[in-house]
């Protein structure tokens, strides 16, 4: 296996995790039992004749086993995961993350985050009307260097592949090179999230050569007048496609994100021209919800059911024309998706439509761990008094992991058949309840949520 391939075991067998740059997490590809032990087996010193030997030795038959053998090195090979040598050599076992062992049926999450979110900062220097933690000023606690080096001693023990540094802004911490620098060397991929704003040709460089994947940068308008007004700061839109350029030139593909709201779902052409023109290749619908600084911008900016489906209809429709100049326009979790849209979203999805607490969580600033960022004050525990892994497998998640319908969907003809489920962030903000039906949803417009 290549040197960057890693491989989770879980219990249908495992996962494996290829790096690719510009992505949120990079390819991630879920194998079976039989698929795993072959995988575990490419070491570069073990031929395939000697691998199929270790097949039969576990009850497979020699044509079976010849079989699964070729078909697997040739996908692995296809994929990027692995490199045909001529030679064996001597190597040590490829990087198996985690140990998770049980029955199927009754495991419903995996051993570890596939990545998680992690808040390094509530310092901002933009005043953006969605925000869901309330950034601007420095917390009351925020992590010193050796708190965050020791979390993701932590992220690395439990087996995580991937880290999505936020805040606030994070490139406000003084120290946020060396965080990115620690995670890249205990093997975590590292992706940020940032308004650009602050980027220098210095600092581009820097994020560059400290082992920096991936970075997310947020533009909600084409024009000054939408996201300036959505970012309450004047000058914020030329800043952040200056930001853009600058880290162009270091070698980053930039993935904008944008969240849509009232003030931006008839513009969303225009940003994906604006995005074309700035030779951007990735672009991220994410859904206003009316959480922190939010709630108070709830009538002006929270789009509609109808709204909801016209943004996934332009998308599917822009879509198809925009793959062909290397394009790439999807959406996030938090859009009430039907099936047929699933396919859009960056976003590993595991069991239906809602990954938190199944295959992703996020960690405050002040340490806390929780399902996601719509779930503030459910609070599985806290880095600075337990291990990361410990918390992950707290029974306090059980209800993120019940294959539980929203009530209202129960009965809906399109549950399952079309329809993922929706939102349980958005609906418990609005309603208090994650099981009640996304209110966000067009596929229940009638339906009473309170």
């Amino acid at each position: 296996l290549n040197r960057d391939t890693r491989l989770r075991r879980e219990f249908f067998g495992g996962m494996m995790y290829i790096p690719k740059e510009n992505s949120l997490i990079g390819n991630l590809r879920k194998l079976n039992r039989s698929f795993f032990a072959i995988a575990e087996q490419c070491t570069g010193a073990q031929s395939v004749e000697e691998m199929c030997t270790l097949l039969q030795k576990q009850g497979a038959d020699t044509e079976k086993a010849e079989k699964w053998v070729e078909s697997a090195v040739e996908q692995l090979m296809k994929e990027g995961a692995l490199t045909a040598k001529t030679e064996p050599s001597i190597q040590e076992r490829p990087y198996v993350l985690g140990r998770s062992e049980g029955d199927a049926s009754r495991i419903t999450h995996l051993s570890a985050p596939l990545y998680l979110g992690w808040e390094i900062t509530y310092t901002c220097n933009l005043n953006c009307k969605h925000c869901y933690n309330v950034s601007g000023e420095r917390g009351e606690w925020e992590p010193s260097l050796e708190d965050m080096k020791r979390f993701a001693d932590s992220f690395a023990e439990a087996g995580v592949f991937g880290v999505n540094i936020g805040g606030g802004e994070p490139l406000l911490r003084e120290d946020v090179i060396d965080i990115i620098a620690y995670a890249d060397q205990r093997g975590l991929r590292t992706n940020i999230d940032t308004n650009a704003t602050q980027v220098t040709d210095e600092g581009a460089q820097q994020l560059k050569k400290a082992g920096l994947r991936a970075v997310h940068v947020s533009i909600d308008g084409s024009t000054p007048a939408i996201h300036d007004e959505f970012r309450e700061t004047a000058g914020a839109l030329e800043q952040t496609i200056e930001g853009i350029k600058r880290l162009q030139k270091v070698g980053f593909s930039p993935v904008v994100r944008t969240v849509v709201n009232k003030l931006n779902i008839d513009d969303l052409k225009q940003i994906d021209d604006l995005l074309l023109k700035l030779n951007i290749h990735y672009h991220v619908l994410t859904r206003f919800l009316p959480l922190g600084r939010g709630r108070a911008y709830k009538n002006n900016l929270m789009t509609t059911p109808q709204e909801n489906k016209k943004a996934l209809e332009y998308v599917v429709k822009r879509r198809a024309e925009l793959v062909k100049r290397k394009y790439y326009l999807s959406v996030d979790e938090t859009y009430p998706m039907t099936v047929e849209h699933l396919q859009l979203t960056q976003t590993p999805i595991v069991q239906g439509v809602c990954p938190a607490g199944v295959a992703i969580c996020m960690v405050a600033t002040d340490g806390s761990v929780i399902p996601c960022p719509y779930f503030r004050d459910h609070v599985i525990g806290n880095m600075r008094e337990r291990p990361f892994k410990e918390i992950w497998d707290d029974p306090f998640l059980d209800k993120f992991r019940k294959d539980a319908a929203p009530y209202q969907c129960v009965t809906c003809p399109s549950y399952k058949t079309k329809c993922a489920g929706g939102c349980r962030g958005f609906a418990y903000i609005e309603t208090g309840d994650m099981l009640n039906a996304d209110p966000g949803c067009w596929m229940l417009p009638q339906v009473d949520i309170q």
